[in-house]
């Protein structure tokens, strides 16, 4: 256009010339402005064809196929993406349960602080390498169960726990003067449990027993029902009835008569060999 004026400064162009060219670059202006419009508008939607999560994590399935028409209204999401870095486990425990370990605690930060770190036994029965830590607990108790909803943290680095995944959570407690049985020398009837005292005349007594309602998958504490010194039978339960005469063994007799066994079988091998 500085061309264009000197030209008609000069009287070479004339001013219906210069009014043309100063539109035609207004409209040339124009056009810039709108095209630049519709590139950013286009770099716009072309970001819009990649959907990034806001946060890292591992996605579930995509429901969707190449081609299909998606929108912010669809009623199934693309996908669900699970931050799991660190994993929330979700359980609960009795009200009982919870107070034996927090009764001291005025405060519900302060019960949290007294619950140890706890255990995860994932669902192949192995055991979870790192503690985690309660870091929630409800002010509701469930009146229909008599639970209380609980909330724990675990560090997932490695990604082993998964979103909706199943496990055992062990929490380590600690009780004086109880009676530990295992497991294998209880009968389990009606939600009841019941294991055979051994008696002077070395006949059984079926006796019900109470258990404390946290355990180890191996062995009960008995909270009522044995008392100290009270010998039990702890193999071959199911076999048994009240009242049963029995030959009693302690299990260093067993494995004693074990090792026997074994014994005379070598030295009986070696008897055979020499004839």
């Amino acid at each position: 256009m500085d061309n264009k004026r000197e030209l008609n400064k000069k009287n070479i162009i004339s001013d219906y010339d210069l009014s043309m060219a100063e539109n035609t670059l207004a409209q040339s202006q124009a056009q810039l402005a709108q095209a630049k419009a519709q590139l950013t508008t286009a770099r716009q939607n072309l970001s819009f064809t990649q959907v990034k999560s806001p946060s890292d994590g591992v996605i579930n399935n995509i429901p969707y196929r190449l081609g299909a028409l998606v929108s912010p209204s669809i009623a199934t999401p693309m996908t669900t993406v699970s931050e799991i870095d660190e994993v929330y486990v979700y359980f609960s425990m009795t009200e009982k349960e919870l107070l034996a370990m927090t009764k001291s605690g005025s405060t519900i930060k302060e019960e949290i602080s007294k619950i140890p770190a706890i255990k995860l036994q994932l669902i192949d029965g192995t055991e979870y390498s790192i503690e985690g830590k309660v870091d929630a607990i409800t002010g509701v108790i469930d009146q229909t169960t008599g639970s209380v909803s609980m909330r724990a943290i675990f560090p997932n680095k490695e990604h082993i726990l998964r979103s909706g995944g199943t496990a055992n959570v062990l929490i380590p407690y600690t009780m004086d003067n109880v009676i530990s049985i295992p497991q294998s020398a209880t009968v389990e009837i009606q939600d009841k449990k019941f294991v055979y005292v051994l008696q002077p005349d070395n006949t059984v007594k079926y006796t019900e027993i109470n258990i404390f309602n946290l355990d180890n998958g191996k062995e009960y504490l008995v909270t009522s029902g044995l008392n100290a010194g009270d010998k039990i039978i702890i193999e071959g339960v199911q076999n048994l009835k009240d009242g049963q005469k029995v030959q009693p063994i302690t299990p260093a007799q067993k494995e004693a008569n074990y090792q026997q066994h074994l014994k005379d079988q070598r030295e009986g091998n070696l008897a055979t060999a020499f004839n």
